[in-house]
This record gives structure tokens, C-alpha cells and sequence, in this order.
């Protein structure tokens, strides 16, 4: 401990002590931690001047590791209350918008309590030093609270009278710091008070922080969640952004601890999102997916719903839900497929493609959830068929693997006919290696109807090559070599073009150098070292493919499989 405050006493002197203080807090925080406090104790050193002096740049020290040596140590000063306002609130603006930025202020209001003197003369300050101080306020008035519940709410209370606007803001925001604990007298007077704001004050700031407040007393005080409901609803019917944006917050955060009530006007207020504000959509993608990991989410597909069709939400400003959903679990991405292809809705289809996009899953296997099937007839059973067809298409696993299970619910053999023959074409036909190798599979499952389905389609596809090796004599099947040429180059242009455009989007092609190797068995390149000859490093060239696996007809008359698709996808059912 000696040797560590001489560290800092000649760092001090040699005008380099917040350097020092985080270089030796890297090895010993602790130790260091108690040295910054009995020497700022025996007045040595004035450590919140000091640290008055950091700031928040790339030359000095890391600035959140040094800060964080004064917010360990500052409820153990014995240090004058201004100095140490001054220097938290440089040090919170230092922060900038920074997560961590208001770290400090827990530190604070430790301070603040450790004496009931502390947080009378930080308040005396405040109310003479109005625009400096302000905020510092709430947290004043918390520490303060801790000695004196009783009169810290009503100096609250006071100040939400106060003609300052900002201070206003301010006071109203403190009543939700206070712990009133068994003080239901308090909590009652508090709840008044916010919804007389809330009547009174027009400003969306102000109003954001009464919906924090009323929240927050709430949380530990739930016999008045019917008065903070109706708080709530007044205030999104009158706030705007910030007010939602507010709301946002709970719901995200708090999605499974609000009440019945309170979540159904969060929900029926939160629809109204504009799509382009990113941060309130990240805090409504939390709440959907506690709502969705929930025991019974048919509330957060219903509000899920509404977000994609009413307010146009892109699925990507939700990829915690998506990521959930694309897991499958408690089948509901079965759930949700099943009721959005039986809609028919193109913005909930298209984004359920989208929850399934490549990378997750690419060939995930789905199946009907009888609960969302209401209907079971011919017309609803290959409506869904098509309804696969044209929006998985491109993942022919995938749309077989839903066509199958419609078996379990056909009622009659032509229905099972038509969609056995949907499997045959255009899956089948299309995708006979993919499709193939997982109609075999299921040959050998426990439903009978799925196995003869499987087999059936697989027989026909077997007659299928044997008459088209029958024709190939045809020379209508033969084109010249200079056509196929000519495609083949067309083909492989479209191709170089997309995988251009790709590069261009690429977070990392602009961080790598690209060569481009016409042939050989291995890479040859030199590295430079100082002081030294460039040394050669070899670098073999293992053999590398990829597959992919076209549908057929793309190449015969890919008009005809655009047309069909776009028909699968679209046409409508009358319920």
C-alpha cells in the first residue's frame, strides 16, 4: 500500500497521476482503490480535482477504466459535496452517449448517503445552481430519501411544481427512484401527483418520464397496477416518440412482469411504431420474444402479426424473434406457417420466408400444426400445397416436408392424389437429388399414408426418366453446340455480375487483399520481417467445390416456372 501511494504522489507531482492510476489499476484494483481513498483522506491529494481533469480521448488513459477507479472509491471520500457534483456531472457528459455514461451515478448516491448532511447541502446547491446542477436531482433526492423518505417525496413533490420545465422533467422522473418501502400514504400521494402531470403537462419528454416513475413504483408496489395502466394509456394517446419509445422500454424488458392490462395497452399503443425508428424496434423485439417464449404466446403472434401487415415492420428490425421463431421450438414456427400460408397474406408469407432465409436451417423441416388447421377439406388442403410451393420453391425440402404432413389430414384419395402429384411436380421433377435422397428417407416412417406418398412419387419419377431416355433419339432434344455455348456464357455472366454486386455489399472484402490464381497446386508469397530477408511461405491448394442444385425446368422455360410460382403464390381463398 505504501509503495502504490508514493506511485501516485510522484505521478501527481509530475502531472501524469490519471496515467499512472490506470496503468497500475490494470494489475491491482483493489489496492489501488483503497490508496486513491487515505490519500484523498489525509489530504494528500485532491483526487476529484484530478479526476476532473480526464477526459474522453485518445490521448489520455482508457477513460472508462480510469473513471471506474473514481466510482469505486467515491463513497468512501470525505470530500466537498460541490466539488464532487461538478466533477460527475464533467465526467457523465465526458461519457457522451455511451452505454456506461451514467455508471457514475450510482456511485453518487452512494456518497450522497453515507451522511444525511450530504444530500441537504446537494440539494441547497441545486436549487441555487439550477441550470448546472439539475441533473443530479433524481439522484440527490433518492439518497436523500434514504434517510428521510418522508420528506425527500415531498421536497419532490415540491419540485414538480417548480416554473422550470427541465426541472419539472427532472422531479417527475425522481419519483420513481424513491423507495418508499411500507409508505403506502407516500406511494398513493406519488401516483396522484404523476397523473396530475400527466393531465396537465403537454411536453413528450416529461411525459416519458412519468411513464418511467409510475412504472418503477409499480414494479414494487402492486396494488396500484390498474392506476399505472390507466396512467399509461393516457399518456400514449398524448405523448409522441419519446413517450413510445418509453413504453418500448418496459414492454422489452418487462414484457413478462407487467399486468394483463398494462401489457394490453402497451401492445395496442406500441402497433403504432414507425418502422424507421431502429431503437424502439429493438426494445419491441425483446418483449415479442419473451412474449413468444412464453407459455402462450398467441398473444405475441397476434401483436407479431400486426407490426408486419398494419405497420409494414421489415423482420430484419426483429432478429431476436426471427432467430427464435427459425428454432422451432414448441413448434411454433409450424404454428405460425400453418396460419400464414391459410391467410394467404403476402407480407406475413414473404416474411416468413424470410424468418427461414439461408444460413438458418437451409433445409428445415416443417409440418401442419393441426390446431391452426380449421379447415380440412380438398380446397384449403391444396390451397396450403401451393401455398408451399410458391413461397419454398427454392428450399424443395423444405415445401415437400409440408406437403407430406398434409397427408395426415386428407379425407379422401383424390386429394391425396393431387398432392402426391405436387410432390412429383414441381418438387420432384425439379429437385431429384434434394427430393429424392428425403422421399427415401420417409419410405420408412410409421405413417403409412407418408410412406405410400413418398413411394409413389418416387416410382413416377423412375417412369418419368424412362421416357424421356425413349426420346432421346428426337433431335429437337439435341440443340447445337453453339446455342448451349451461348447460354452457358450468358449463364456464367449473370453469374460473375451477382457475385460482383455481393462483394460490394461485404463488410469484409474491403478488409483483404484478393488475388485471383488461374491454376496451380499451391500459393507462393513472401513475408517481410524487420531486419531480416523477406521469408517465402508456401501455401497448398487443397481441392475445393460446392454444389448447387438447380431446378430443371429454370433452364427449359423458365417463364412457365415464374408464371407457375407466381400463381402458387398469389391467388387468394374465400373463407
Amino acid at each position: 500500500m505504501d509503495e502504490l501511494r508514493e506511485k501516485l504522489v510522484q505521478a501527481h507531482q509530475d502531472n501524469r497521476f490519471l496515467d499512472i492510476v490506470y496503468e497500475l489499476s490494470l494489475r491491482d484494483r483493489d489496492n489501488v482503490s483503497r490508496a486513491l481513498i487515505d490519500i484523498h483522506n489525509t489530504s494528500t491529494i485532491d483526487i476529484v480535482a484530478a479526476f476532473r481533469m480526464l477526459r474522453n480521448n485518445r490521448s489520455g488513459p482508457d477513460f472508462f477504466l480510469t473513471r471506474w477507479m473514481l466510482e469505486k472509491a467515491l463513497s468512501e471520500l470525505d470530500a466537498n459535496v460541490l466539488s464532487v457534483m461538478e466533477c460527475v456531472i464533467h465526467l457523465t457528459k465526458e461519457a457522451g452517449e455511451d452505454l456506461a455514461a451514467g455508471t457514475l451515478i450510482n456511485s453518487y448516491i452512494e456518497f450522497c448517503a453515507m451522511t444525511p448532511s450530504r444530500p441537504q447541502k446537494a440539494l441547497e446547491l441545486i436549487e441555487n445552481n439550477t441550470r448546472e446542477l439539475m441533473n443530479l436531482l433524481a439522484p440527490t433526492l433518492s439518497a436523500g430519501a434514504r434517510h428521510d423518505v418522508v420528506l425527500y417525496t415531498q421536497k419532490a413533490l415540491e419540485f414538480t411544481n417548480h416554473p422550470d420545465l427541465e426541472m419539472r422533467k427532472r422531479a417527475i422522473y425522481s419519483l420513481g427512484g424513491i423507495r418508499y418501502q411500507t409508505e403506502d400514504a407516500l406511494v398513493e400521494t406519488a401516483i396522484k401527483r404523476i397523473t396530475e402531470t400527466v393531465n396537465l403537462e403537454d411536453d413528450d419528454h416529461l411525459l416519458a418520464n412519468a411513464l418511467n416513475s409510475a412504472f418503477k413504483i409499480s414494479t414494487r408496489h402492486t396494488s396500484i397496477a390498474d392506476e399505472v395502466a390507466d396512467i399509461f394509456d393516457k399518456v400514449l394517446k398524448k405523448g409522441s416518440d419519446i413517450t413510445l419509445h418509453m413504453a418500448s422500454e418496459v414492454f422489452g424488458f418487462s414484457a413478462n412482469k407487467v399486468s394483463p392490462s398494462l401489457l394490453k395497452i402497451l401492445i395496442t399503443h406500441l402497433s403504432n411504431v414507425h418502422p424507421e425508428h431502429i431503437s424502439t424496434l429493438n426494445n419491441i423485439d425483446l418483449g415479442l420474444k419473451t412474449l413468444l417464449s412464453g407459455q402462450s404466446p398467441d398473444t405475441g403472434i397476434a401483436f407479431l402479426e400486426q407490426l408486419l401487415v398494419t405497420r409494414n415492420v421489415k423482420m430484419e428490425s426483429l432478429d431476436s424473434v426471427a432467430l427464435l421463431l427459425s428454432e422451432n421450438k414448441n413448434g411454433l414456427l409450424d404454428c405460425l406457417m400453418t396460419r400464414w400460408l391459410l391467410k394467404g397474406d403476402q407480407a406475413l408469407c414473404t416474411t416468413f420466408h424470410k424468418i427461414i432465409r439461408p444460413g438458418r436451417n437451409n433445409n428445415i423441416i416443417l409440418k401442419i400444426a393441426p390446431d391452426e388447421l380449421t379447415h380440412t377439406d380438398s380446397i384449403h388442403l391444396i390451397f396450403l400445397a401451393k401455398k408451399a410451393i410458391g413461397y419454398f420453391f427454392f428450399r424443395p425440402v423444405t415445401a415437400t416436408s409440408i406437403l407430406l404432413s398434409l397427408f395426415s389430414f386428407t379425407e379422401d384419395e383424390q386429394t391425396a392424389s393431387e398432392i402426391a402429384q405436387l410432390i412429383f411436380d414441381p418438387l420432384l421433377l425439379n429437385y431429384p437429388g434434394q427430393v429424392g435422397d428425403y422421399l427415401k428417407e420417409q419410405c420408412n416412417t410409421d405413417n403409412a399414408s407418408v410412406n405410400a406418398a413418398s413411394q409413389q412419387s418416387i416410382e413416377a419419377y423412375k417412369k418419368y426418366v424412362e421416357d424421356i431416355g425413349s426420346a432421346t433419339t428426337l433431335s429437337e432434344h439435341h440443340p447445337p453446340m453453339t446455342n448451349r455455348e451461348a447460354f452457358r456464357r450468358h449463364h456464367s455472366q449473370r453469374m460473375h455480375q451477382s457475385i460482383r454486386e455481393a462483394e460490394k455489399q461485404s463488410v469484409l472484402m474491403p478488409l483483404v487483399k484478393k488475388s485471383t490464381l488461374l491454376y496451380g497446386t499451391k500459393f507462393i508469397h513472401y513475408i517481410g520481417e524487420p531486419h531480416r530477408r523477406n521469408r517465402l511461405m508456401e501455401m497448398p491448394l487443397p481441392e475445393h467445390s460446392v454444389s448447387v442444385e438447380m431446378p430443371r425446368i429454370h433452364n427449359i422455360d423458365p417463364v412457365a416456372l415464374d408464371g407457375m410460382l407466381h400463381i402458387f403464390k398469389y391467388e387468394k381463398i374465400s373463407a
